[in-house]
């Protein structure tokens, strides 16, 4: 490996770690949101198991999503409110 190939890797390995640092934060809000709608939907499933009706609609996930666990209680009290 001569010193050209040594330079184009070491270039190509700070340009990902690069991209990786910037895109972080974007990817680990995705998975925190996609988790969040994850767990609203098994717990939105457990209720209706248990005689709570509860739709697992897009309304209800993505406000899940957005707001994790105290948004899955909050849908849970305006559901029982309504």
């Amino acid at each position: 490996m001569n010193s050209d190939n040594l330079i184009q890797l070491m270039i190509i390995v700070c340009f990902i770690i690069l991209v990786g640092v910037i895109f972080s934060g974007v990817f680990k809000f995705i998975f925190r949101f996609l988790l969040n709608g994850a767990i609203g939907y098994f717990i939105f499933t457990l209720m209706n198991t248990a005689g709570f009706s509860i739709g697992g609609n897009i309304v209800t996930l993505v406000l899940s999503g957005f707001l994790g666990i105290p948004g899955i209680f909050a849908i849970i009290a305006v559901n029982a409110i309504i």
